[in-house]
């Protein structure tokens, strides 16, 4: 019966230890899971900050562009005006010398 007990006593303080190992070993695993949340976290938060620093970069590019594009496109229409305006005004002179002809001819003609 000694025996037993003496048995049961080694196996209890066996049993004891392997829970206390284990009891340590589950905090060591807690605090190594948390270690690595808060460096998820923090690299969560990096890209987001990274993510939001590209979306501004994006919009204004996006309105440098627009602007560039109105003004282009403010430089074709004055171009286009002056070249239209140039030609027009040479098809007068045209019209012009071309009446001044026929006032001449007319003129010849009545005389």
């Amino acid at each position: 019966l000694e025996a037993v007990q003496l048995e049961l006593s080694s196996t209890a303080s066996s049993l004891s230890a392997e829970l206390e190992n284990s009891k340590k070993d589950a905090l060591d695993t807690k605090s190594t899971l948390e270690q690595q949340l808060k460096a998820v976290q923090v690299e969560s938060l990096s890209y987001q900050l990274t993510c939001d620093e590209l979306e501004s970069e994006l919009d204004n590019y996006k309105k440098n562009y627009e602007a560039a594009t109105l003004s282009a496109a403010l430089e074709v229409e004055r171009k286009l005006s002056k070249l239209l305006d140039a030609k027009t005004s040479a098809k007068i002179t045209k019209l012009q010398e071309t009446v001044t002809k026929l006032q001449a001819q007319v003129a010849d003609a009545d005389a």
